[in-house]
């Protein structure tokens, strides 16, 4: 897994240096150089898997290992890139969006309400699995999932709980665990020590994505420690959240409502 924190904010320091985490970048550069390897790994899957069915083998285990790109804030990254006149981070993503699938990478972008429409062509096309978390309206949850719940919203909700709809399918209510930032002093001893509880251990350092040379084809990813995949849910994601304070960590499977 590589984490992009586009607002900057060290929310997923606590994953520094966890086992399956490749990167967890806050800075500019850091994160468009990591989100260019991402892309140029896609690629590289991309290749091998065609030149091993052309050859009659079984793709390279490295190619088969999931990777999943987390990237938090598109909008304020984008903005901060565009002030230093470097790219749209969420263009570098267009590759890994649109074949992520066939190269067992899986994309999943979280945004607040306010900054929906940062959002680019490309994210909105291809993510087809899509979420809301927290209070909304239910205009708010109709621009995200594209139409709006059977049930009128109640104005306060749990944290974590929200709406999901994937692809095509109806909008169904959901629950995923609430994650405090562990490092902020603002949570409860109880909610550190339980999101700690969560997170994968520390192991084997592993090594950061590097900026790509030309003729690099970028490392091997390391397997990932992630809940395995319902057999429905599409590769890429997209999250709309009404609260900075409820980050999404690590997704569980919830009874749906209707």
């Amino acid at each position: 897994m590589i984490i992009v924190d586009g607002s900057g904010t060290g929310e997923y320091a606590a994953l520094t240096g966890r086992d399956g985490v490749l990167a967890v970048e806050s800075g500019v550069g850091g994160a468009l150089a990591t989100l260019e390897w991402a892309a140029h790994e896609t690629e590289r899957r991309l290749i091998t898997a065609n030149l091993a069915r052309q050859s009659g083998r079984t793709a390279p285990d490295d190619i088969r290992r999931p990777l999943w790109i987390l990237l938090d804030r598109p909008g304020v990254l984008g903005h901060l890139a565009a002030a230093d006149g470097r790219p749209d981070p969420q263009e570098l993503l267009r590759i890994p969006l649109r074949h992520g699938r066939a190269a067992q990478v899986t994309v999943v972008l979280a945004e607040q309400f306010d900054a929906l429409d940062t959002l680019s062509e490309a994210v909105r096309t291809h993510t087809r699995a899509r979420a809301v978390l927290g209070p909304a309206s239910p205009e708010q949850i109709e621009a995200v999932l594209g139409t709006g719940p059977h049930t009128t919203p109640p104005p306060e909700v749990p944290a974590g709980r929200g709406y999901v709809r994937l692809g095509a399918g109806p909008v169904l209510r959901l629950q995923v665990p609430a994650t405090p930032d562990p490092y902020d002093d603002a949570t409860s001893d109880a909610h550190r020590q339980a999101v700690l509880d969560l997170l994968p251990g520390r192991g084997e350092p592993v090594e950061a994505a590097p900026v790509p040379e030309p003729a690099d084809e970028g490392p091997a990813t390391a397997p990932v420690p992630v809940a395995a995949e319902t057999a429905a849910v599409p590769v890429e994601t997209m999250v709309a959240e009404a609260r900075p304070s409820e980050p999404l960590a690590k997704a569980q499977p919830a009874g749906a409502e209707s």
